[in-house]
């Protein structure tokens, strides 16, 4: 799924596979958010489909507490 990350200003969105089961799309999204949120969602839908894969997540790191 490398030919699949997405990188400008706003945000990074890495794709990864999980080919347990049914499988998973998962998206990690670096940057910002809500935008970067959407626009992973809609990348995850986007290659569950062309994958035939099951299941497509989004996956946001939490803040760290200071």
């Amino acid at each position: 799924m490398v030919e699949a990350i997405e990188h400008d200003e706003r945000w990074t969105l890495m794709p990864t596979l999980l080919e347990h089961g049914p499988g998973t799309v998962r998206v990690h999204v670096y940057g910002s958010v809500p935008d970067g949120l959407s626009a992973g969602a809609e990348l995850a839908r986007k290659l569950a489909a062309v994958h035939g894969i099951g299941r497509a997540r989004v996956v946001a790191p939490r803040a760290r507490p200071a």
